[in-house]
């Protein structure tokens, strides 16, 4: 098979609120550049299909709205399930149940094998809301759990690190 190249699975940041550590941000597998800069607005329009939860995704979605105003706007984001077969040929990790692939564009496809697949692509768009490309971007876990493992410290420190957390996990 021709498998397309695989980048690095982890980025590390440092937090700004809690500066003894550093947080692992999930990169996708694989990212092919297009083109320009595209965002995502209001006016975006948003098609679920059916076996998706379709009221969570689309108030999700409002988390990848951009404050750029100078980019092309994605005129529509469809999800669909299941991944084609075409892009399992080219990425043999898309066969496991979390992928998710993204065509980033005016009209923006985002497929995924089930809701979380779906759930792990919107974080996608909204972590990089601002810095959307054309693009297309294929992501799986190596495993068949994706999962995340970090030391909570206890006493005056542990009200900081949670805190932190929530506000990461809701971004």
């Amino acid at each position: 098979t021709n498998e397309l190249p695989i980048l690095e699975d982890v980025a590390m940041a440092t937090s700004s609120k809690y500066k003894r550590g550093k947080f692992m941000i999930i990169n996708p597998k694989i990212a092919i550049n297009k083109g320009g800069h595209i965002c995502i607005s209001k006016d975006t329009k948003v098609k679920v299909c059916d076996g998706l939860d379709k009221y969570w995704l689309k108030k999700k979605i409002s988390g990848a709205y951009s404050d750029e105003n100078s980019y092309e706007v994605c005129d529509t984001i469809e999800f669909i399930s299941p991944i084609p077969e075409c892009f399992v040929e080219r990425a043999s990790g898309l066969k496991n149940k979390d992928a998710y692939v993204i065509e980033i564009g005016k009209i923006t496809k985002v497929y995924s094998n089930n809701v979380l697949g779906a759930n792990y692509a919107v974080s996608y768009l909204c972590r990089n809301k601002n810095k959307l490309f054309e693009a297309e971007i294929y992501d799986y876990p190596y495993k068949d759990i994706r999962g995340y493992k970090m030391f909570i410290p206890s006493g005056k420190e542990f009200d900081e690190v949670t805190e932190h957390i929530m506000d990461m996990l809701i971004e």
